[in-house]
This record gives structure tokens, C-alpha cells and sequence, in this order.
């Protein structure tokens, strides 16, 4: 191996610690340990996969209130299921009335 791969492999490999220890102070040893685990287990290697699982997994879903209407008994209406056909034929008629 000439000196410049070697080199290079060398700041390959300290690119890598350093982002290493970044995932570690973001989420913990645990987290961490529990991420280079999955991506052996689906052979993928390098600092940017170990990142993707810990932020998938770690990050937690964001719940939103619900927004208040001034109308209070519009605040009352709920859809079992939205049939979403129904909105499109809505906008499709409106596109053609505009049109």
C-alpha cells in the first residue's frame, strides 16, 4: 500500500472515530452500541447508516394538538375513515367550473 493510501485510509478511519464519538454524546453509549448492532446485522457499515438507525428509532413522533375552531360545534365533527375520492371529485369539479 503506497503512502497516500495509506493516508487516506488513515483519515478515513479518524473521520470515522470522530463522527463515532459525536452519535455517542448525541445518544448515549446504549443507543449507540444498540445502532452498530443492526447495521452488522443488515451489513451495512460507516458512521452515516449507524446515524440513520439512531435517528429513525430515536426520535420521538411528534403529537400535535388539535386546532380549535371558533365554531365549537365544528370542533365536534369526526370522520370515521376520510374517502378521499370525495375530496377529489370536489376539486376536480371545482378545476372545471374555473376553467
Amino acid at each position: 500500500m503506497s503512502t497516500d493510501q495509506e493516508y487516506c485510509s488513515d483519515q478515513r478511519e479518524a473521520q470515522l472515530l470522530w463522527q463515532q464519538n459525536n452519535l455517542r454524546d448525541e445518544y448515549g453509549d446504549k443507543s449507540l452500541l444498540c445502532g452498530l448492532k443492526k447495521s452488522l446485522e443488515k451489513k451495512v457499515i460507516g458512521a452515516d447508516y449507524v446515524c440513520n438507525i439512531l435517528y429513525q428509532e430515536m426520535t420521538p413522533a411528534t403529537t400535535h394538538q388539535p386546532v380549535k375552531l371558533k365554531k365549537e360545534e365544528l370542533n365536534d365533527i369526526t370522520l370515521t375513515t376520510p374517502a378521499l375520492e370525495e375530496y377529489d371529485a370536489i376539486i376536480l369539479k371545482r378545476r372545471k367550473n374555473n376553467e
